[in-house]
């Protein structure tokens, strides 16, 4: 009897593996439950594309531009003499877009970002204007902004005092290259030291980019001078490649 209730209850076991093999295989919300519409998203960095509203599509539009300003500058690196048209034609159209920001588009901060970029970008200084002007801003963002429009206006006494206290590396990442290359010019005669750290910082932040190139062709005399031979080598090497 023993034996037949051990041959019986194996029989039992075998069957319900085997029916919930079949559910897993035809139905498998039979295992895991329905999905539907209103699951939880999975984690990860939202989207700004799937906000609808109409800031929203303003800042994309005006980040898209300048992302696409960065890519033919890269382009203009490697020697596609057609980009420089593409170049003259973006930073028209940025400069429109910028122009167009109000009050409560000013107030996002990938907007300020994006205006700060364009102009480090070799974009119209003005656009800053209404960003430097503003009583409610951070004192360290409006510091950055106004040096900012300082260095693209040719004024590098003034351009130095604003940067004084900021790290390359204390903003936005997208913001590290271009600022570190902006404010290493600004030193490329009185401090060498200075310089060589602040472009260091910027082919390190955008390689293989226009900031890249433009960091190193200056770096290579600053390292002549100060008789680092070895390390002006190895950078000319790698520019001409």
């Amino acid at each position: 009897m023993m034996r037949m209730a051990l041959i019986a209850a194996s029989l039992l076991a075998t069957l319900v593996a085997g029916g919930a093999s079949v559910a897993f295989y035809l139905k498998p919300s039979f295992i895991f439950g329905s999905s539907d519409d209103t699951a939880p998203p999975p984690h990860g960095v939202p989207s700004y594309a799937t906000q609808a509203n109409e800031q929203t599509q303003i800042r994309n539009k005006a980040l898209s531009l300048v992302e696409q300003l960065g890519a033919v500058q890269d382009r203009i690196i490697r020697g596609d003499r057609a980009a420089l048209e593409v170049q003259s034609r973006l930073l028209s159209v940025i400069a429109h877009e910028v122009r167009s920001f109000d009050s409560v588009e000013w107030d996002d901060y990938v907007n300020r970002r994006t205006s700060l970029l364009f102009v480090l970008s070799g974009g119209d200084a003005n656009v800053l204007k209404p960003l430097v002007e503003r009583t409610d801003m951070n004192p360290v963002d409006q510091k950055l902004a106004a040096g900012v429009m300082n260095f693209a206006e040719g004024k590098p006494r003034q351009a130095r005092q604003f940067f004084e206290d900021i790290d390359p590396r204390s903003l936005d990442v997208s913001l590290v290259g271009p600022f570190a290359l902006a404010r290493a010019s600004l030193y490329l005669d009185d401090d060498h030291a200075r310089a060589i750290d602040l472009l260091d910082d910027a082919r390190l932040a955008c390689p293989h980019t226009a900031i890249n190139e433009a960091a190193t062709r200056r770096e290579i005399p600053i390292l002549l001078k100060t008789g680092n031979a070895p390390r002006a080598l190895m950078l000319t090497v790698s520019y001409i490649r």
